[in-house]
């Protein structure tokens, strides 16, 4: 029958190898308790940690997506306030704080050849188009709500005789224009190229057209009506090509031209306006004083229905994508707590699981310190014999 010997070096050298892991598995379940955490280190599970930052990077972007999300909708629900000021005509300005509608039904009503109250009504509403433009200057935080893409700068200003009404510096009623910028080559800079042939055949166009008018100043009203500034609110944002996939991101601009209208005769500020200036030189009798007015005052009134309706409209669209916001608004915050929910199951402990995993690994070092006593005192004895 074979034997062999077992060596006290031998013996040792075991003994101490599994005292160091039972000690190693001791210190880990006791940081798990203290972390709560599976793993500390990249290297202790790269897969699960690989796996939880790529949720934790979710669910940051999912948290941006959602204060994005949350900016635009306080800015169209300031938005949508002051619009409805203008429409319903809740604005707290006292008597001139006319709905648009009861503003037509009035300037109806004021429409007949005998009208005594014309020149109070002028003055009403020259007064209705100064408060116009005071709210379409409201401000939510540092932003000028309708300044479109510019939200630094005041967006509406009357002139130096308070004859014409400016945007961004624009004279309003310049006859617009179906062209963009983009639609005409650009030079190195970025800018328009002003010499090519394309460009210069639209401007001969709209000269003919609108002799006198600036084509440059009409393209900028296009180009600031139709500007737009992107966010990302969680539709996937992309680029193809180097530009923006506009439909992966959400146009958070508002130009007040898109809701009071820009061009001839298209705009509700200016169309109120110039019927305040015609109604108030009317005589005590309502007579119109200057030649022409009388024609020029009915198709003020058809314009001012246009321009009412138009008005109107914007306001149902702003909250229309107000709800749309809100909506995906919910479905953000349900993706960030699902996305918790993942973070917690690939990083943290089942302290129940924890607890009695510690409670092994001590009783598994205190086994292997009591065996240790055993051999380090009978080696000891063999040692003196």
């Amino acid at each position: 029958m074979s034997s062999f010997r077992i060596t006290t070096n031998g013996l040792y050298r075991n003994y101490r190898t599994n005292l160091y892991k039972n000690n190693k598995n001791l210190a880990d379940a006791m940081a798990g308790l203290e972390t709560q955490r599976k793993f500390n280190t990249y290297a202790e599970d790269p897969a699960a940690a690989s796996k939880a930052w790529r949720l934790r990077r979710s669910y940051w972007r999912t948290g941006d997506q959602i204060d994005n999300n949350n900016y635009v909708i306080s800015k169209y629900e300031s938005a949508y306030t002051a619009m409805g000021a203008i429409v319903d005509g809740d604005a707290g300005n006292g008597e001139y704080a006319l709905g648009l509608d009861a503003i037509l039904s009035t300037v109806k009503a004021s429409s007949d050849a005998s009208g005594t109250s014309r020149a109070a009504l002028g003055k009403q509403l020259l007064q209705t188009a100064d408060n116009i433009v005071s709210m379409m200057n409201t401000k939510y935080g540092d932003e000028f709500v309708f300044a479109g893409a510019d939200g630094a700068n005041l967006p509406f200003e009357w002139n130096a005789d308070h004859s014409k009404l400016l945007y961004r510096g624009v004279d309003v009623t310049t006859p617009a224009t179906s062209y963009q910028s983009s639609d005409f080559p650009l030079n190195d800079d970025k800018t328009v190229n002003t010499e090519s042939e394309a460009y210069q055949k639209a401007k001969s166009e709209y000269s003919a057209a609108h002799p006198g008018a600036s084509f440059e100043d009409a393209l900028k009203l296009s180009d600031m009506a139709n500007e737009a500034t992107y966010v990302d609110i969680g539709l996937g944002m992309k680029e193809r090509e180097g530009e923006l996939v506009t439909g992966s991101a959400f146009n958070s601009a508002v130009s007040g031209l898109k809701f009071l209208g820009y061009g001839e005769d298209q705009n509700l500020v200016m169309v109120i306006k110039e019927l305040g200036d015609i109604y108030s030189r009317t005589d005590e009798g309502g007579h119109f004083t200057q030649a022409g007015d009388a024609d020029r005052a009915n198709e003020l009134l058809d314009k001012l229905q246009d321009t009412i309706r138009y008005a109107q409209d914007r306001h149902s669209q702003l909250d229309a994508d107000a709800k749309y916001l809100k909506t995906n608004l919910k479905q953000l915050e349900t993706n960030k707590n699902e996305l918790d929910k993942q973070i917690v199951d690939t990083e943290d402990l089942d302290m129940a699981e924890a607890i009695t995993n510690m409670t092994w690994a001590q009783y598994c070092y205190n086994a292997a310190l009591r065996i240790g006593t055993n051999i380090l005192s009978q080696s000891l004895i063999d040692y003196m014999s």
